[in-house]
């Protein structure tokens, strides 16, 4: 046989390379960092992407938009049951408040509904970033819905300090198998 002809073994090689990173993502945790989200307009100069972080910088008075696209990473037939929101999160203020929302887009019918909600003011404040988790699930169908996150940094009060005011945060959000 030639030697510019792939052999059986070596294209079963080449296919299992191909398909091992598809088959490690099934069945796992679609998660997204907090720098990846895409803001919206309403966040001219507002976001600051630190790290894999996302903070409202500046001392106005604002809310910043950011989306998440999520992707069916769980391998299935388009069927993800009961997921909740798993956050990590920053609201050291009383005037500061972030805001998270899984939603999902109709194919059919355009219909936008929020499925699952966390609010930081929902938790005692603290100064660094928290781990905060939602209380309910929701079941996913990729085949009739597009799914993301959306989450509102926001700050209620303009400071006085912008360097030592407070400022809102979004570091992490996964969507794990409820209990």
């Amino acid at each position: 046989m030639p030697s510019h002809v792939p052999s059986r073994r070596m294209a079963a090689l080449a296919l299992a390379a191909i398909l091992a990173p598809a088959a490690a993502l099934a069945g796992s945790n679609w998660s997204s960092v907090g720098s990846s989200g895409a803001p919206d307009d309403n966040c001219a100069g507002a976001a600051v992407f630190d790290g894999n972080a996302v903070r409202l910088g500046g001392a106005a008075a604002t809310t910043c938009t950011l989306r998440y696209q999520i992707s069916d990473t769980w391998g299935g037939a388009g069927l993800v049951e009961r997921r909740f929101l798993d956050t990590l999160l920053l609201d050291p203020g009383v005037v500061t408040q972030v805001r998270v929302r899984l939603m999902a887009l109709n194919y059919g019918t355009r219909a936008l509904t929020a499925l699952l909600a966390l609010d930081s003011n929902s938790f005692p404040l603290a100064a660094g970033f928290q781990n905060r988790i939602g209380s309910t699930c929701a079941d996913l169908d990729f085949r009739a819905n597009s799914y993301f996150i959306e989450v509102d940094l926001v700050r209620t009060i303009p400071s006085l300090l912008p360097a030592a005011g407070p400022s809102p945060g979004f570091g992490l959000v996964r969507l794990p198998s409820c209990p």
